[in-house]
């Protein structure tokens, strides 16, 4: 969580067992879970009058459906502009 003068932001994850209509697909039973991103901002008086969620409800669908991608726990770290600058070097070499 941040806050910062008249802005609030959390960041969590849910999750949660299928049980009820959600997303238009019927009960699974599934347990999903994913991250989201509330940002709020208050007005002069102190209650809010701004209010933003962003997560990604397509990777939540695919999970309900037992099609989303297994993703690791930890993102492996790439450095992408060193590996195109190497493929091109050894392209105009070839």
């Amino acid at each position: 969580m941040i806050e910062d003068g008249d802005a609030l932001v959390i960041r969590g994850e849910n999750s949660g067992v299928h049980t009820g209509w959600f997303l238009g697909i019927e009960p699974t039973g599934r347990r999903v879970s994913w991250e989201f991103l509330y940002m709020y901002r208050a007005g002069t008086d102190g209650r809010l009058n701004w209010h933003f969620l962003a997560t990604d409800w397509n990777l939540v669908r695919l999970q309900l459906l037992g099609q989303a991608p297994d993703l690791p726990a930890t993102p492996a770290r790439r450095a992408v502009q060193a590996e195109l600058a190497q493929q091109r070097g050894q392209s105009q070499h070839s």
